[in-house]
């Protein structure tokens, strides 16, 4: 006798996703409000692009090295803007130490190191 198969389905499909799989990119007003003061987390950010392809491109090539990186679409100058971040991990120093393997793995040096999500 078979397994009894278990579905999730009418939950996920209630829940509003915060990365769309066909985009590759997570809207900003799903992260930047920090509800609970008290969960913090530190990432650091690799660039921003005006193209989505662009910073899609250049996240998968540091998930290619080995990085948790992740793309963040939001405004700037009301402008669409493509945010690439490395991250998260729990500590600053944690952070920092990502953003030096960055700069000497990736030879990416205007890398800067940010709470998230903000506050």
């Amino acid at each position: 006798m078979p397994a009894p198969e278990f579905s999730n389905a009418s939950k996920a499909d209630k829940a509003e996703p915060i990365l769309s799989i066909e985009e590759d990119v997570i809207s900003e007003n799903n992260v930047t409000k920090n509800t609970s003061p008290n969960l913090q987390a530190w990432i650091v950010q690799v660039g921003a692009f005006g193209e989505r392809e662009k910073a899609v491109a250049f996240k998968d090539k540091l998930v290619a090295a080995k990085f948790d990186a992740l793309v963040e679409a939001g405004k700037s100058n009301n402008k669409e803007v493509y945010r690439v971040k490395v991250g998260p991990v729990l500590t600053q120093d944690e952070a920092t130490k990502v953003k030096d393997r960055l700069a000497k793995e990736m030879d990416l040096d205007s890398a800067f190191v940010t709470r998230y999500p903000q506050s």
